[in-house]
Order: structure tokens, then sequence, then C-alpha cells
């Protein structure tokens, strides 16, 4: 999906926005289809969020991993492992 893709490219100047992005694409999902071919750029874009390290910014990403997680996508779970420093509040 074309979407997805882009977001990827756009996670590292705006990743905030792209996981909000991901976000409501997943939660409208009802058929868990949306990423279907493009989890390595979904996954590309999550990390994005996380490595940035600001507060809001890996919150939000680690929220949409856990609702990736519990839509049976467990190939995203090791992102909830890795360290991930946070600045900001």
């Amino acid at each position: 999906m074309a979407v997805v893709k882009l977001l990827a490219e756009l996670a590292v100047q705006y990743p905030l926005e792209c996981v909000a992005y991901l976000d409501l694409m997943v939660q409208g999902d009802r058929d868990n289809w949306v990423l279907v071919g493009v989890e390595v750029e979904t996954r590309r874009a999550i990390k994005a969020a996380l490595d940035r390290g600001q507060h809001d910014t890996v919150v939000d990403a680690r929220r949409l991993v856990e609702l990736l997680i519990a839509r049976v996508q467990y190939g995203f779970r090791n992102l909830l492992s890795e360290p991930t420093s946070i600045t900001g509040t």
C-alpha cells in the first residue's frame, strides 16, 4: 500500500503524525488486511517514532504496537522489547 510506504519515508521527520495515521488506519481496518505486504514499512515507521525518544511519540508508538499485537500481528512485538531512550514530558 503506497500510503504506508510514504508514511515510512516521512516518519523520520514526522514520527508522531505518521504513527497517528497508522493508528487510524489500523483501527479502521476490520479485516486486518491494511498492513498486508507493507509490514517492513510499518515497522520502519514505528521504529523511527520509538527512536525519536520524545515522550508522546514513544507512548503513541508503543500503543500502536500493542494494538497490532492485540490484532494478532505478533511480528511487531519485538519492537516493545527494544531499549528506548525517552526525553521530555
